[in-house]
């Protein structure tokens, strides 16, 4: 028997002692009831940042939950509509990321162009895995979704030091089961743990 939703949010807090809301993250072919865009929960100046929009959420009960899909494209950052596969990354991408001969605005990240382009070739192709890509925090859920891909936790040194040792509990291995990917907040919160990009590891 699969343990629900809500006993994996209390038992994930409660072994943890993590202090902020866990976000699941699933795919919806119809928008949830009262989900809203990145833009509604990061407005203003600083763009839409899905990373932000999500650590809000983390720390708010006040933020609803969060979707991206193609349709919703002039209300979420381009980032996140690339990560998630929704729209195609922009020739040259490696210029945004690489410290040789940077574009304005750039990130400078990446030595150069060629260490930049065999990172984005390693992580293969970025596909939609639905219609929409839900982000909701777990505590809000009324029941398990059919499709949960992924579970995000937020949370200080001691708090993540207590989730990498719950996942070594019945783990042999002692170097591989924990990885720290490349990649931006949103690749790295949602697309990397959801399968959004093809090569990478489950």
């Amino acid at each position: 028997m699969s343990a629900s939703i809500k006993e994996i949010n209390e038992k994930l807090r409660k072994t943890s002692r993590l202090e902020h809301r866990i976000i699941g993250v699933y795919v919806a072919s119809s928008k949830p009831a009262g989900a809203v865009t990145t833009a509604k929960v990061i407005p203003g100046g600083s763009g839409p940042c899905l990373a932000k929009a999500l650590f809000k959420m983390a720390g708010h009960k006040d933020v609803p939950a969060i979707y991206i899909g193609e349709d919703a494209a002039k209300e979420s950052c381009f980032g996140a509509m690339a990560w998630f596969g929704y729209v195609p990354f922009p020739p040259r991408v490696e210029n945004m990321f690489s410290s040789e001969a940077p574009v304005s605005g750039s990130m400078c990240i990446k030595r150069n162009h060629d260490v930049c382009a065999a990172t984005l070739h390693d992580m293969g192709k970025f596909a939609p895995i639905g219609k929409y890509v839900v982000m909701q925090a777990l505590d809000d859920m009324d029941e398990s979704p059919k499709d949960l891909r992924s579970i995000l936790c937020f949370g200080r040194a001691e708090q993540i030091r207590n989730l990498g040792g719950l996942l070594h509990f019945g783990e042999r291995r002692a170097f591989t089961p924990i990885m720290a990917p490349w990649g931006s907040g949103c690749s790295t919160f949602v697309a990397f743990p959801a399968g959004i990009a093809s090569d990478c590891p489950k």
